[in-house]
């Protein structure tokens, strides 16, 4: 996004987001910045409770205008502005449009395009350069597609929905409305089933089942996610998978979920809503997680989890036993140790 010149008041952004002003009405904020790299007369959003470490912040920084979740009541304030409100990164994040220009596409086909006479586009549809579109895919108004992407037959994209450079969607897929999927992503390869043979060796199970994307799903680069073998894998309505992610066939993944970089999830699991999944975590297949589930990141989930809370381990458990048989370990060490010593 190209951040625009925009000159705007504290008062100004207090009608944008609400909250309560502490400091000059006509305090001037000229863009965005952070607590780490704070730039004068820049919006930052201070995450924590603390009036001194708050008091700190002020006192080594440029004059700033700093979203806050408490009443600075004890706060001395000589430069910076200061806005109270509920949700201080939300607030932030809902800045972000009024100091940067959308870099969505105007509605365009490439002539570079493929597309076959049979596929359906909806309204102000942007489709980029070498994009392949194959035989019945049908497209939701305002739909997006960057350059070298290939849509196989019978895909769905529902209304203003992006799809990135290189990605693949596979046949009979279906991607919901206002989803977005990063550059090189593969939805819908073969999943990956094998049957011990014994005059081929291995034998393929057939894969002819479909990936079902539900609404409002952002999905990360370079991610990949399997056909059912029989019916659909399911992405719920609202879930964010980041980049560099495995989903096996068949699995089933709820609403509003997170699955950070490098999860792999095995066939058949299902992953119930809410679940958060740390980076690099493992799925064993067939496995149930339950609503409300936390699983830190690098920890290996090969049982059920049934009682919500957080996990770490391999075997995952209960991150406050894990943390206590840590502690055990290391006081074992340092008496075995102690012992040989002797």
């Amino acid at each position: 996004m190209k951040a625009r010149s925009v000159t705007i008041t504290a008062q100004e952004i207090q009608k944008l987001v609400g909250g309560t002003l502490h400091g000059p009405e006509k305090f001037i904020v000229r863009g965005l910045s952070t607590l780490e790299a704070p730039q004068a007369e820049t919006v930052v959003f201070f995450r924590g409770s603390s009036e001194k470490k708050l008091q700190e912040i002020i006192a080594q920084s440029p004059p700033l205008f700093i979203l806050v979740g408490f009443a600075p009541e004890n706060v001395t304030n000589n430069s910076s502005c200061l806005l109270r409100v509920d949700n201080p990164q939300e607030s932030f994040i809902r800045l972000v449009e009024t100091f940067y220009e959308s870099d969505q596409p105007l509605p365009h086909v490439s002539p570079s395009a493929i597309i076959h006479p049979s596929v359906k586009l909806g309204n102000d549809v942007y489709i980029g350069s070498h994009v392949i579109l194959d035989a019945d895919v049908t497209l939701g108004d305002g739909v997006k597609i960057h350059g070298a992407t290939h849509l196989y037959r019978g895909v769905t994209v529902g209304a203003n929905s992006v799809l990135y450079s290189g990605v693949r969607v596979r046949e009979d897929c279906v991607i919901g409305s206002n989803c977005t999927v990063h550059a090189n992503s593969v939805i819908g390869a073969d999943g990956f089933g094998y049957l011990p043979s014994r005059s081929t060796g291995l034998l393929k199970v057939p894969q002819v089942g479909f990936v079902l994307i539900e609404d409002d799903v952002e999905i990360g680069a370079l991610t990949s996610i399997d056909r059912g073998t029989v019916g659909p894998t399911v992405v719920g309505r609202g879930t964010k998978i980041d980049n560099q992610v495995q989903i096996g066939h068949n699995v089933q993944i709820g609403k509003y979920c997170i699955i950070c970089a490098q999860v792999g999830i095995a066939g058949s699991a299902v992953i119930s809503d809410g679940v958060v999944l740390g980076g690099g975590v493992g799925v064993a297949d067939h496995i149930h997680i339950a609503r409300g589930v936390r699983v830190g990141g690098h920890s290996g989930v090969v049982s059920n989890l049934h009682i919500p809370g957080d996990y770490l381990g391999m075997p995952a458990i209960k991150a406050s036993l894990y943390k206590r048989t840590q502690v055990y370990l290391k006081k074992l060490r340092e008496t075995r140790s102690r012992s040989k010593s002797i």
